[in-house]
């Protein structure tokens, strides 16, 4: 090991996580060394999937970001949440037991910062 307790020839990375939106929705994650800061963004989403009628919450609904193939779940709040995703554009679907599916174009991150899937 090197001076200052890192290894001859690498450079610390940095991390940094700041909100791009309203809290809870999207978080932005930028990786990077002292040498070169900000080398890679990563972005985590979230949301609800809620029923429009009755309005009530989803849990266990299951949430697709299609260009990745990810499908995750809902928790009892009815809550998802992706991360890793790069900027851009892409396709979230929803579906529940009795409930057609539903797609929903997203930007990521979106101005809006909104992420939450109504289904019929």
């Amino acid at each position: 090991m090197a001076a200052g307790g890192g290894l001859h020839g690498h450079h610390p990375v940095l991390f940094d996580v700041h909100p791009a939106g309203p809290p809870v929705t999207t978080l932005i994650s930028e990786y990077g060394t002292t040498q070169r800061p900000a080398v890679e963004e990563l972005v985590a989403i979230g949301g609800v999937v809620r029923l429009t009628t009755p309005p009530a919450i989803v849990p266990n609904a299951s949430v697709r970001l299609v260009e990745l193939d990810q499908t995750v779940r809902t928790n009892a709040a009815g809550q998802f949440i992706f991360t890793g995703l790069r900027r851009g554009q892409y396709t979230l679907e929803a579906w529940a037991p009795g409930r057609s599916a539903v797609s929903l174009p997203i930007d990521v991150p979106t101005l809006a910062g909104e992420y939450d899937i109504y289904l019929n």
